[in-house]
C-alpha cells in the first residue's frame, strides 16, 4: 500500500521518534522534509487538517526579495532571491511568473530614474541566484521600463504626475495548497509520519526535559502518546499557545488579521500595487503601505488588509472593515473598477505576527522575518524548539536551520553539514524541460483530456497526472469536470482521499483541489464530490449529506456572509 494512502494516528504510539513537528502548514511540512532526508525518524501532527489555516491564506506570490530594498536589507534581498530559485527547482510545475507593474511619477523616490537605479541594485544582488533552474522557462524574465503611453494601454490610471513605469516578474502559485501538500508527500515518501486531525493536548516531560507530548485523535476521541527526542513547535501565530504550557516567553507582541478577496479581472496580464492609508516602514520606501491587485485564475487576487488584534481564533471569518480596506483602496485609486459587493467571487483572511514592542495602528507592522528559538537557551526547557515562519518563500530556508538545530542536539553538537532541501524535488516536480513536459502530456493523453485539462492537472499535479490518467482509464467519467465553471474533474476528488489523506469533503474542495476557492461551486458541485468521496472513505448517504451541509457552512461564513456585510457598510 502506498505511503499516502490511510491514516492510522494510533502507529505514532508505537515508535520514538528522533522528531515530532507540531503543525501541518508550510513551515512543519518542510521541516518534516528536511529531517526526514536526513535520516532521523519523523512524526507530524496537525490538528485541522494539512495547510488548512495560515498556509492556505497567502497571496500566492513567493517574494524575490525586492521589497527589502526599501529596508536596505540587502541580505534578505539575497535570501529571498536565492530562496524563490530552489522552490520553482522543487516544484517547477506550481509556479507562474507574473509580471507587476510599478508607475512611476515626478516626485524624486517616485521617479523612474530613482526606481531604474533600485532595480539595477536589485539585479545586482540577486545575480547567480537562479543558476540552480537549467530550464531558462522557468526563470524569472528581466524587467523592463515602460512609457506612459504604454502604460495606459495596459491599466488606466487617473494621474496626471505618471511618468511611466517598470515591469519586474514576480513568481506566483496557482494554489497554494498544492505546494503545501506536495511537501507533504514528499515527507511521506522520505518517511516520515504525517497524520492530520491530531492535536497536541500537552507536552510530556522527563528529567526537566520535553520528551513528546499527548495528542488527541480528532476523529476517533483517543488519546495518543508519541516519544520524541526533540519536539519543534511550529504551529505559526499559535505559537505562544504551546509555549505558555512550560512558562516559556512569548515570541509575539500581538497579531494582525491580513484578508484578501477574489472579484472579477480588472487587470486581466498584470499584478500592480496600490497605495493604502497606512504608512510603510520602509527606509527609503515609496510612501504608503500597497495593497496589490494580482491576476489569479482569470479573476483578481485582492489584499491583503491589515487590522491588529489580540490573539488569533479560529475559524477566521472575514471581516466587513477589511472587505471595506480592500475596496475603498480599490476604488480610491481605480475608479473605473467601482468594484461592489456583487464582484466578490470569494474571500478570506489569515493571521501573522507582530514583533514590535510599540504597536501602532496607522502603520503596518508585519514582518517578513522567520524565528528559530531554542527553549533550553531561552526559557531553561529543553528538548522542544519553535520554529516562527513568516511566508511560503523563506519556508525552505527556516526548516534547514530548524533541521540543523535538531541535528545538533541529536548528534550531541555534530553537524554534517548536509542540506538536501536545496536540491530536493516535490512531488510531482522531476521535470527537466516544463514546456516540453506539457506539449508531451498533452499529445500522451489526448482523447482523455481536453488540452486545457491537461495544462490544468500539471499546474497542480506535474508527473502525477499520469495517476490522475490512470484513474480516468479505469473510470472516463472521472475526466469531466466537475462544474462547467471550473476545471476540476472527478480524478483530484478521488485521487485526494486515495493518496492525500483527504478524510472531509472540506479537506478535497478547498485544499486538495481548486474547487471551492473561487467560492461556492454550487450545491449540485458538491452533492457529486460527496459522492465521489463517499464511495471512495465508506459514507453513506446520511455522512455523504452531513459534510456537504458543513461544508456548505463553511463557504457560506466566508462568501456569503460577506457579501451581506460589505453591502452593508458601502449603504452606511
Amino acid at each position: 500500500m502506498s505511503l499516502l494512502t490511510h491514516r492510522e494516528p494510533a502507529t505514532l504510539s508505537a515508535t520514538r521518534f528522533d522528531v515530532l513537528v507540531v503543525g501541518g502548514g508550510i513551515t512543519g511540512a518542510w521541516v518534516a522534509l528536511d529531517c526526514a532526508l536526513r535520516g532521523q525518524s519523523v512524526a507530524l501532527i496537525e490538528k485541522h487538517d494539512f495547510g488548512a489555516a495560515t498556509s492556505s491564506r497567502s497571496s500566492k506570490i513567493l517574494h524575490g526579495g525586492v521589497r527589502y530594498l526599501q529596508q536596505l536589507d540587502f541580505a534578505r534581498v539575497r535570501e529571498s532571491a536565492r530562496e524563490r530559485a530552489l522552490v520553482i527547482h522543487a516544484a517547477p510545475h506550481l509556479i507562474n511568473h507574473v509580471p507587476f507593474l510599478i508607475p512611476t511619477y515626478r516626485t524624486l523616490q517616485r521617479s523612474k530614474m530613482f526606481l531604474f537605479a533600485g532595480m539595477m541594485g536589485y539585479q545586482l544582488l540577486a545575480a547567480g541566484t537562479q543558476r540552480i533552474l537549467s530550464d531558462k522557462a522557468t526563470r524569472a524574465p528581466a524587467g523592463y521600463g515602460l512609457s506612459v503611453a504604454q502604460l495606459r494601454e495596459i491599466v488606466d490610471l487617473p494621474d496626471d504626475q505618471i511618468t511611466g513605469g517598470w515591469v519586474l516578474h514576480e513568481c506566483q502559485m496557482e494554489s497554494s495548497e498544492r505546494m503545501t501538500q506536495a511537501v507533504i508527500a514528499r515527507a511521506r515518501q522520505a518517511g516520515a509520519l504525517l497524520t492530520n486531525y491530531t492535536a497536541l493536548e500537552r507536552f510530556s516531560y522527563s528529567g526537566g526535559r520535553v520528551t513528546g507530548a499527548t495528542a488527541l485523535d480528532v476523529e476517533k476521541g483517543s488519546q495518543l502518546e508519541i516519544e520524541a527526542k526533540v519536539t519543534v513547535n511550529a504551529t505559526g501565530p499559535w505559537c505562544d499557545d504551546l509555549i505558555e504550557q512550560f512558562d516559556g516567553r512569548p515570541l509575539n507582541t500581538g497579531y494582525a488579521r491580513g484578508a484578501h478577496i477574489v472579484t472579477r479581472s480588472l487587470i486581466p496580464d498584470f499584478a500592480m500595487a496600490l497605495p493604502s492609508k497606512f504608512q510603510a516602514d520602509g527606509t527609503v520606501g515609496r510612501g504608503s503601505r500597497h495593497i496589490f491587485i494580482i491576476p489569479w485564475r482569470d479573476r483578481s487576487l485582492i489584499g491583503t488588509s491589515y487590522q491588529e488584534t489580540a490573539s488569533p481564533c479560529e475559524p477566521v471569518h472575514v471581516l466587513r472593515d477589511e472587505i471595506s480596506q480592500l475596496l475603498d483602496t480599490v476604488n480610491a485609486a481605480l475608479p473605473w473598477a467601482a468594484l461592489g459587493a456583487e464582484d466578490v467571487l470569494h474571500a478570506f483572511a489569515g493571521f501573522y505576527p507582530l514583533q514590535s514592542r510599540k504597536l501602532d495602528g496607522r502603520l503596518y507592522q508585519g514582518t517578513g522575518e522567520y524565528q528559530l528559538i531554542d527553549h533550553a537557551r531561552t526559557d531553561g526547557v529543553a528538548g522542544v524548539i519553535t520554529a516562527l515562519g513568516a511566508k511560503y518563500t523563506t519556508a525552505r530556508q527556516l526548516a534547514e536551520q530548524t533541521a540543523d538545530l535538531v541535528e545538533h542536539k541529536l548528534a550531541a553538537g555534530t553537524v554534517v553539514g548536509r542540506r538536501p532541501t536545496r536540491t530536493v524535488k516535490l512531488d510531482g516536480g522531476d521535470i527537466a524541460d516544463i514546456k516540453h513536459f506539457e506539449q508531451e502530456k498533452i499529445r500522451q493523453h489526448d482523447g482523455l483530456f481536453r488540452a486545457e485539462t491537461t495544462r490544468h492537472l500539471i499546474k497542480r499535479y506535474g508527473t502525477r497526472i499520469d495517476d490522475l490518467a490512470a484513474i480516468c482509464r479505469n473510470a472516463p467519467a472521472l475526466a469531466t469536470p466537475i462544474t462547467p465553471e471550473r476545471m476540476t474533474v472527478g480524478a483530484e476528488l478521488l485521487y485526494a482521499a486515495d493518496q492525500e489523506m483527504a478524510i472531509h469533503l472540506s479537506d478535497a474542495v478547498l485544499r486538495r483541489t481548486d474547487l471551492g476557492t473561487l467560492g461556492d461551486p454550487g450545491p449540485e458541485a458538491l452533492n457529486t464530490c460527496a459522492q465521489i468521496l463517499g464511495e471512495q472513505l465508506g459514507w453513506s448517504a446520511a455522512q455523504q449529506r452531513l459534510e456537504v451541509d458543513l461544508l456548505s457552512n463553511e463557504i457560506a461564513d466566508s462568501d456569503t456572509q460577506v457579501v451581506s456585510d460589505q453591502q452593508w457598510n458601502l449603504d452606511t
